[in-house]
């Protein structure tokens, strides 16, 4: 089952024994089928579609349209990126509602306003926890420029929000981190993986935002017609499993989620691979002037060097520096995510660099070439944690694959976006101490940052499967579609 099918084609493939598909392809066909059965989506109403079926009597055509067969066994590949990471995200079915052009002028007005709003002042902005919130001066401020909004946003509440909206569209979405901009459109890019997402846009009206702060065209809001998590999806199946090389870390979450045990599987051939360690310096500028020198280095012995990055902008100032010191080297970020294969192929030849976010071909053998092996193999350079460790193990895992040998080494600097986790923290308040301790002193600062990160994502996976154990409970009394 791929993106574009015709309904026909999906429904015949999806009764095959055995399909293979995304997890947003057939979480997107389970909506469907709920939106066309309406109020016949109730437990027993569903049991008895399931028992005529299986007696193959004639009145089982009755919801021929239906795509889906059932939700009976599933496999998920990369389990820890669907199940997990991607847990926050809700799947939307949605469809245009009447109004655009007159909410499309509010947003316009709303961001407007916005960039004249000042953090500390008329808003209070927490980049740790990624939110912010209206002072009453910015309360005051929107409510001079009530009357330019037009009629049916000029409430109080819905101004507001809007302002609010358009603030994290100014503060919180970056371009280059968050999102791209291509053909005159805004598209996301998702954070685990790097890949973009062009069948995505934000709700509540913030991908309008992000477009008329970046002055492209608006695209229509969409109303929600019906809407599902990964977490609520994957636990509808009678039979679930999954598997990924990194699913330690998140062992009890799969437990408690889902009632998957992990269990741990021995490599197949003895890894060679060699930690290196972690290098910590003050600046950022300092860092990425290490990165290039330890490249140059690792270039003139025969080896091939695969440089991993956490945003698309770090990846084009790291590539900037190598050009400037004539290092050839290769950039895979989203930019280039339709040659993705082809520079992951390439990317374990001798003297090969190799720039990448964390899409960097992930599930995907880095082959050496001739005389790499001899070399050392592959080294892998982090110039930044993530906020999941499960992630910096992904990208350590590129080298040293099947037994071949390879090193990785993560090069830090205390300028790292990870440390904003810190501020107002006992730990924020010390930064500047730590700055002059050794290094191992300094990368407990980033494994503290970590974990807070960690706590903080798994809590707001919680409070949402929380949210969707109650949305389901309240659907349920009223029969409507998710």
């Amino acid at each position: 089952v791929v993106e574009g099918m015709e309904p026909e084609a999906r429904k015949a493939a999806h009764a095959a024994d055995v399909v293979y598909c995304a997890g947003k392809e057939i979480a997107f066909d389970h909506l469907r089928d709920r939106c066309a059965m309406g109020r016949r989506n109730g437990t027993l109403r569903l049991r008895m579609r399931s028992f005529i079926q299986g007696a193959k009597d004639p009145r089982a055509t009755q919801d021929g349209g239906l795509l889906l067969p059932g939700l009976q066994f599933a496999i998920v590949d990369e389990a820890d990126s669907v199940m997990i990471d991607e847990a926050r995200t809700p799947l939307i079915l949605s469809g245009t509602p009447p109004g655009a052009e007159a909410e499309a002028a509010a947003i316009l007005l709303a961001v407007d306003i916005a960039g004249t709003l000042r953090d500390g002042e008329t808003f209070l902005l927490d980049m740790a926890a990624r939110n912010l919130r209206l002072t009453q001066g910015g309360r005051a401020a929107i409510a001079e420029r009530a009357e330019d909004f037009p009629a049916d946003w000029r409430a109080r509440p819905m101004r507001e929000s809007l302002v609010e909206t358009a603030l994290s569209a100014l503060h919180l979405h970056h371009r280059g981190e968050h999102y791209l901009v291509r053909d005159d459109k805004v598209v996301i890019v998702d954070e685990n993986t790097g890949r973009v997402q062009p069948d995505r846009s934000w709700s509540a009206g913030l991908h309008q935002a992000v477009e008329a702060k970046e002055g492209v065209s608006l695209t229509d809001r969409r109303e929600t017609f019906a809407q599902i998590t990964y977490q609520r999806f994957f636990r509808r199946y009678r039979h679930l499993c999954g598997m990924t090389g990194t699913a330690t870390e998140a062992a009890s979450e799969l437990w408690s989620v889902y009632r998957l045990p992990v269990v741990r599987i021995a490599t197949h051939r003895r890894p060679q691979r060699r930690d290196m360690g972690t290098r910590i310096l003050p600046t950022a500028a300092r860092k990425w002037a290490l990165v290039a020198q330890q490249t140059a280095r690792l270039v003139a012995a025969g080896r091939p060097v695969l440089i991993g990055c956490r945003t698309v902008a770090a990846a084009e100032k790291i590539s900037a520096l190598l050009t400037e010191q004539r290092i050839v080297h290769q950039v895979l970020s989203a930019h280039q995510d339709a040659d993705e294969a082809e520079i992951i192929a390439r990317a374990g030849a001798a003297g090969r660099v190799t720039v990448a976010t964390n899409m960097a071909g992930r599930g995907t053998d880095i082959l050496l070439g001739p005389g790499v092996a001899e070399a050392g193999g592959l080294h892998v350079i982090l110039t930044e944690r993530h906020t999941s460790r499960r992630i910096d193990r992904q990208l350590v895992g590129r080298c040293g694959r099947q037994g071949d040998p390879g090193s990785a080494q993560a090069i830090l600097s205390l300028d790292d976006a990870l440390l904003d986790q810190l501020r107002g923290t006992i730990q924020g308040r010390i930064k500047h101490h730590l700055a002059r301790l050794p290094g191992m002193k300094r990368a407990a600062l980033f494994d503290v940052a970590q974990n807070m990160a960690e706590r903080r994502h798994r809590r707001a996976r919680a409070q949402l499967l929380a949210h969707d154990d109650r949305l389901a409970d309240n659907l349920a009394f009223t029969g409507s579609p998710e």
